[in-house]
């Protein structure tokens, strides 16, 4: 005679509010385990999970749907807030991937990097020395705008960029 263990382990369930040596499954017990509930508690996160990452992905979705917007651009980050000015920097647009051409800031070079997905939105990020930019904005055919800030030795900037096709 052989026992299904699944069966014995629902079965051996002791119940301290009831009368001693009361045997119940978990699933009867109002305020007990219940199993149904964990599993999908479990199935919510991963649908949440899914969902946020199928999100993610067609958001930004560079290089084919980015072409539109592939060439040279004259880039301006104009400072709102801080004391960094007005930097010009060239950039490259290729397949939706942003690099910088020209530009410097306080004697360094500028480095960009980003990614354009098919809508236009764009996340990029700026090296000059030891100074660290981040900024986000929206491409069209023919301008984009967007936010950035930066951090460096000397304090933190931010601001509005724009550029237009060169």
């Amino acid at each position: 005679m052989s026992a299904d263990f699944s069966q014995v382990a629902e079965a051996v369930y002791y119940d301290s509010t009831s009368l001693p040596g009361t045997v119940r499954s978990r699933t009867e017990i109002g305020s007990g385990y219940n199993t149904r509930m964990g599993t999908r508690m479990i199935g919510n996160r991963m649908y949440a999970f899914a969902l946020s990452t199928a999100f993610a992905i067609i958001a930004f979705t560079p290089p084919a749907a980015a072409a539109p917007f592939d060439g040279s651009w004259n880039m301006a980050l104009v400072t709102t807030s801080g004391h960094c000015g007005v930097i010009k920097i060239g950039v490259a647009v290729n397949g939706g991937h942003i690099s910088a051409t020209s530009g410097r800031f306080v004697m360094h070079k500028i480095s960009r990097a980003g990614l354009i997905s098919g809508s236009g939105a764009t996340k990029i990020e700026g090296v000059a020395g030891p100074r660290q930019a981040k900024g986000i904005g929206h491409f069209t055919p023919s301008n984009v705008i967007g936010k950035w800030n930066v951090t460096g030795p000397s304090g933190v900037c931010s601001g509005i960029w724009t550029a237009v096709r060169s």
